[in-house]
């Protein structure tokens, strides 16, 4: 039996603690670049923020389902959710 059937075999991945994980990544990824942009203007934040927002989409809904394994894919709207709300919180942030 090769390695690879192994690993296929035995998926060794709690999918819900892997989701957990995953949106926290998707959160804190969403606010670290709207935090770094908000770093250098204020005001291209606000010109970025529907571009993120459309990155965001395109990622989780065209190229997500296409690429994630089965095993650990969650819900593509929760996914986006947080990444939207990382973008929209570090908006916040920096207007403040």
């Amino acid at each position: 039996m090769s390695l690879k059937t192994l690993i296929r075999a035995v998926d060794p991945i709690d999918p819900r603690f892997f989701n957990q994980v995953s949106q926290y990544a998707h959160y804190f990824a969403g606010m670290a670049v709207f935090l770094t942009i908000g770093r250098f203007s204020h005001r291209w934040m606000w010109y970025l923020l529907p571009v993120g927002v459309g990155l965001a989409a395109l990622k989780e809904f065209v190229v997500d389902p296409r690429t994630e394994n089965e095993a650990t894919r969650g819900s593509d709207l929760e996914d986006f959710s947080f990444y939207c709300l990382g973008m929209a919180l570090a908006t916040a942030v920096v207007m403040l």
